[in-house]
C-alpha cells in the first residue's frame, strides 16, 4: 500500500468519520513496507512527534482490521503483526516461532481446496485465515549451531581423529595445493590433508568443533597449514580458486546439497577436484547408521548432476565397515570425485 486513500475510502464507505488521528494512523500504515506491529507505529509516531497516543493507534488498527483493510497475524510471543490487504484477498503466512519473522506465501492451491469444500458442503466461505508456524532459515541455522556446539563441547573427540577412509584412499599421493574442507567438524580430514602438504581452510558453523580442529592441527604439528573459518557452508566462499574441496557427510536437504556442491564446483581451479562422501539413501534400508530420513541422505545420480561441468572420475555407492555394539556392520555411502577440466 503506497497511499492512505484505500483506508480513507474504507472508513467513508462504512460510515466512519475521518478524524485527524485516524488519518495520521492511515498515513503511517501506508508508509510501511510489509508486515508491522502496533509498536512499530507507536515508535514512528513518537519519533515524528505526532499527537496520537497508543490507545488511538490500537483502536485504529482494530477498526481497519474489522473493515478488512488489514489482516492481523498472531505471533508466538502473544503480539500481533498486521499486513495491508484488499477486501476478499487473503494472505497466507508462515511465522517463525523463535524470532516472530513473518513471510507471506503464495496460494499453493488453497483457493482450489476452498472451492472444492464449498462444492461438497454447500457453504460459501466469506473469510478465512491460514498461518503456518515453524522456524525460519536463520533460526534453523542458529538451532543447528547450538546443537553441534553442544555435541562438540566435550574434551574428547566426537569422531575418530583419523581421516575418513575414502578421503585417505583417493587423495593420498595427489600433488598438494590449496584445499577447502567444507563442514569440517573437528577437523580430522583437514588435519590429514595438511599432513600431506596441503594448505587447508576448514569451514564449519560450529566454533566448538573448529576449536577442536585447531587443537588437533597443533597436536599434529600442522597448525601453520590449517586455517579455520566459522561460517555457514551455504554462503561462505573462498577468496581465490582452490585445488581441492572435500565435502564429507554434509547431510542437508537436497536443495541445499545442490547449492553446496554447485558452489564447490565453481571454486575449483582448472584441474582441481571435489570429493563428496555422504550417507547414501539406500543406507536407510540396507545399511547401518546415518540419518533415517531420505531427504537427509544422498542419491548418486543427483550428486553427479549437481556437479555438472566437471569430469566425473569416481561415482559409486561404497561400503564402509562400522563397529557397533552388536559387532561390525556395513554402512552405504555415496562417493563422487570429479575434476574441473584443465584449460
Amino acid at each position: 500500500m503506497t497511499t492512505s486513500q484505500p483506508l480513507v475510502d474504507a472508513l467513508a464507505a462504512a460510515g466512519y468519520r475521518l478524524t485527524e488521528p485516524r488519518r495520521a494512523v492511515a498515513e503511517l500504515i501506508a508508509e510501511r513496507s510489509g508486515h508491522f506491529t502496533a509498536n512499530d507505529l507507536i515508535t514512528e509516531a513518537q519519533e515524528r512527534d505526532l499527537d496520537i497516543g497508543r490507545a488511538t493507534i490500537f483502536r485504529a488498527l482494530d477498526l481497519f482490521t474489522e473493515l478488512e483493510m488489514l489482516e492481523r497475524i498472531d505471533l508466538p510471543n502473544g503480539d500481533h503483526a498486521y499486513v495491508p490487504c484488499l477486501p476478499g484477498y487473503h494472505h497466507h503466512h508462515v511465522i517463525c516461532q523463535s524470532c516472530a519473522r513473518v513471510t507471506e506465501i503464495e496460494d499453493l492451491g488453497f483457493g482450489e481446496a476452498i472451492a472444492e469444500m464449498e462444492r461438497s458442503t454447500g457453504w460459501t466461505v466469506q473469510r478465512h485465515r491460514l498461518e503456518f508456524y515453524g522456524l525460519c532459515p536463520e533460526c534453523q541455522t542458529r538451532a543447528s549451531v547450538a546443537r553441534w556446539d553442544e555435541r562438540y563441547a566435550g574434551r574428547e573427540y566426537l569422531w575418530d581423529v583419523q581421516p575418513n577412509q575414502f578421503v585417505e584412499r583417493h587423495l593420498r599421493g595427489l600433488e598438494p595445493g590449496t584445499a577447502v574442507d567444507l563442514a569440517a567438524g573437528e577437523g580430522r580430514n583437514a588435519v590429514w590433508l595438511a599432513q600431506q602438504g596441503w594448505s587447508v581452510t576448514a569451514v564449519d558453523f560450529s566454533q566448538a568443533g573448529l576449536d577442536k580442529a585447531s587443537r588437533l592441527a597443533a597436536d599434529a604439528g600442522v597448525a601453520d597449514r590449517v586455517v579455520t573459518v566459522t561460517a555457514d557452508v551455504l554462503s561462505w566462499t573462498p577468496a581465490e580458486p582452490v585445488d581441492l574441496v572435500v565435502i564429507a557427510y554434509l547431510q542437508l536437504p537436497p536443495e541445499q546439497v545442490r547449492t553446496a556442491l554447485g558452489h564447490a564446483a565453481s571454486w575449483l581451479r582448472p584441474g582441481g577436484r571435489v570429493l563428496v562422501v555422504a550417507h547414501d539413501r539406500s543406507n536407510i534400508e540396507h545399511g547401518y547408521g546415518g540419518p533415517p530420513m531420505p531427504d537427509r541422505c544422498y542419491d548418486l545420480g543427483e550428486t553427479v548432476a549437481a556437479l555438472a561441468g566437471l569430469e566425473v572420475e569416481t561415482a559409486e555407492v561404497v561400503e564402509r565397515e562400522v563397529e557397533a555394539d552388536d559387532g561390525t556392520r556395513t554402512a552405504l555411502d555415496t562417493l563422487v570425485i570429479a575434476r574441473r577440466p584443465a584449460d
